[in-house]
């Protein structure tokens, strides 16, 4: 049996994709908004840091001047036993943040703040440095949560 050559191979790939119904979309990269105030109104030092690399990394919102800012104020972060092991003690801890953000440019009769809250659990220990570790890990991961959320939002963004 003969092989197809390659270029029509890939024609009938893209052929028998196209009539399925899919297409290629492009993804959200976040050049339609910029970061404009980023605040953290709780008491966690960290969060601010990785919250701008968060943004910046997953969602592509950076301080560079797009069209149109997005400011984004965190407004809660909460940290509590996430399990408990038979024995009493703590297995994993649970960290929550709630954040707000406002798009500037839309018309102040529309719902101009949304609301977002996530939440993620770490490994708890007895070894400090292991858990500040984990603790540091969970927080990271819980602003590129965060920032995830909000670009999905964006995408419905008028």
């Amino acid at each position: 049996m003969r092989s197809l050559s390659l270029p029509l191979a890939i024609f009938l790939c893209a052929l028998l994709v196209s009539q399925c119904g899919y297409r290629a979309v492009r993804p959200f990269s976040g050049k339609d908004f910029s970061l404009g105030e980023l605040r953290n109104v709780t008491e966690e030092p960290f969060l601010t840091e990785a919250m701008e690399e968060a943004l910046a990394k997953v969602a592509g919102l950076r301080r560079d001047g797009g069209p149109r800012d997005i400011d984004l104020v965190i407004t809660g972060f909460s940290e509590r036993v996430g399990s408990v092991a038979s024995s009493g003690e703590p297995v994993r801890e649970r960290i929550s943040m709630t954040f707000e953000w406002r798009i500037s440019g839309i018309p102040e009769g529309a719902d101009s703040v949304s609301r977002g809250d996530v939440s993620r659990t770490y490994l708890w220990t007895q070894d400090m440095n292991v858990l500040d570790w984990n603790r540091r890990a969970a927080v990271r991961l819980l602003a590129e949560d965060a920032a995830r959320f909000l670009a999905d939002h964006l995408e419905e963004a008028p």
